[in-house]
Parts: C-alpha cells; sequence; structure tokens
C-alpha cells in the first residue's frame, strides 16, 4: 500500500525507528484499517450463520451469546413451523429475522416503520439472499391508514431508539393493523411478533381481529412507559385481551387483574419488567 512505502523510505536508515514501524506502527495501522474495511460481522441463530452489518456490534454481540431477550429465541424455538407463515410487526435491524429464518419458517413478513432502520435490515436481508422467503414492508402501524409520519430524534445528542418520535424528517405512510393484517393469509399463520414501542396503544381492533384465527400465538411487547395515558389504554385493550388466553413470556397464566396491575404500574422497575424497565412481553393464545 502506498502509506506502507512512504514510511518505509522515510525510516529506512534509522534502526528505533524502524524497530517501532516493525513492532508498533505497523500492527496499529494494519488494525485500523482493517477495522474501516469490517464492514459485516458474523452471527449464528440456532447453528444458522448470518452476515450482518456492523452497526450494531454490541447488539449482535447479545444475539450471538442469547442474552438478547433470551425469552424470545425460547419463544421462537418452540413455536416456528416449516408448515405456517411468521409476522413480525417491529423487525428492527432484522434479529427476530434470522431466529425464524434459521427455524426454517415457511414465510416471514415484516414491518419496519423507521426508515433508518428498514434500510438495515433490508441490506441484511440481502446480504444472506433471505428474499425466499421474508417480504418487508416499511410502514407505521398507527391508529389509521394513509396518514404521513415522520421520525427523528427527541434529543440529536442521544440516539438511543427509545427517543424516537413522530415528526422528523423521514417520512412514513402509516396503516391500521387491521388493514395490515387483511392483506396476510392469517389461516396460514402461527406467530404474530408484536414490538412497537408504544404505538400497541392502538391495536384493540387489530388484537380483535386476529382473535377470529384459532392458533395464532402473538407475542406482544407492552412499552407502557409510552403510552400517552395509561388509564385510557388499559381501558380500551383490555376487551380484546379478554378473547385470549394471556400468558408471562414465561407462560405462566395472567388473570385480568393482574394485567390491569401491570399496565397501570407506575413503578419505573417493577418485579415483571425487563431489565431495563421499559417494557414486559405478553403471549396471547386465541382461544
Amino acid at each position: 500500500m502506498y502509506w506502507k512505502n512512504r514510511i518505509k523510505k522515510t525510516i529506512s536508515n534509522s534502526g528505533v525507528l524502524k524497530f517501532l514501524y516493525d513492532n508498533c506502527f505497523l500492527e496499529t495501522m494494519n488494525l485500523l484499517f482493517n477495522k474501516r474495511e469490517k464492514r459485516h460481522i458474523k452471527v449464528v441463530a440456532n447453528e444458522m450463520a448470518f452476515e450482518v452489518i456492523a452497526s450494531h456490534y454490541r447488539i449482535w454481540n447479545m444475539f450471538n451469546s442469547e442474552k438478547l431477550e433470551p425469552e424470545t429465541f425460547d419463544f421462537y424455538r418452540k413455536y416456528v413451523s416449516p408448515e405456517k407463515e411468521v409476522i413480525d410487526i417491529g423487525g428492527w435491524i432484522g434479529t427476530t429475522v434470522m431466529i425464524a429464518y434459521s427455524l426454517n419458517a415457511r414465510k416471514i413478513s415484516v414491518v419496519e416503520a423507521d426508515p433508518e432502520n428498514f434500510q438495515i435490515l433490508k441490506r441484511n436481508c440481502m446480504i444472506n439472499y433471505l428474499n425466499d422467503k421474508v417480504e418487508l414492508f416499511n410502514i407505521c402501524i398507527s391508529e389509521k391508514t394513509g396518514d404521513i409520519v415522520g421520525f427523528g430524534f427527541t434529543d440529536v445528542n442521544n440516539k438511543d431508539t427509545s427517543t424516537k418520535s413522530i415528526g422528523g424528517e423521514r417520512k412514513v405512510v402509516t396503516t391500521s393493523l387491521v388493514d395490515f393484517l387483511s392483506g396476510r393469509n392469517l389461516n396460514n399463520t402461527n406467530i404474530i411478533k408484536i414490538d412497537i414501542e408504544g404505538a400497541e396503544q392502538v391495536i384493540d381492533d387489530g388484537l380483535d381481529y386476529i382473535s377470529g384465527f384459532p392458533g395464532i400465538i402473538v407475542l406482544l411487547s407492552m412499552h407502557t412507559v409510552f403510552w400517552d395515558d395509561k388509564a385510557k389504554t388499559t381501558e380500551r385493550l383490555i376487551p380484546a385481551f379478554r378473547k385470549f388466553d394471556v400468558y408471562s413470556d414465561k407462560e405462566e397464566s395472567i388473570s385480568e387483574e393482574e394485567l390491569k396491575i401491570m399496565m397501570l404500574a407506575e413503578d419505573k422497575s417493577p418485579t415483571w419488567d425487563d431489565r431495563t424497565g421499559r417494557f414486559f412481553t405478553l403471549i396471547l393464545k386465541t382461544k
């Protein structure tokens, strides 16, 4: 490389500089160049290897060790079927897509609202040639279909996904959960994963619709910290939950009264919440 030849000429007559070059500088420069050139990393799900964009290295490292939401791994291993389809609403950068694909799901329909995350998700699927089973949708689940919303950050210095808000420059079309699901074949579907960071407060009609299809299991993340009004949202969602058998992510049965307590809690780190204090997960089984 050019930089190597130039440096060699400069230090060729100095023994001390040559030693430093051979033992320190060259190794450091190689590491820097290799790091810049290493844009993909290897991840493994259920003994199937994938290549993914390295931009979320910490997340993928947790994914490899199954420390990233381990209950989700367990859930998918138990319920994914080669004869059935998976609908992944809130696909993020593709973690659950990789799990479902590695378990040979018949088809995987993936919704991701944030355009930035969607491009990473799309690239990760392209790198691994997953288009034989995976269909991607850059749309936002909302109360109404056909609105335009924007994604951005409430704080430009904080890139945590929880600070993302409607009103940014990246525009996306909305759809109600019912309208999206009505275009899917739910008779051939057995898993619907919903992780939409607070927007679950407007999916009561969608849950009503799902309840009409026997054999479907919903993995639902409840981000109550992002809800506009916990009391109103609880009142809105409880009638829909009555149409399902409700369980924790460890498949322990949850009564309606227990569920209300969980939804209305003001404690930032209740015992049933995840370790970050931001959400808890429910498993809903159609009756």
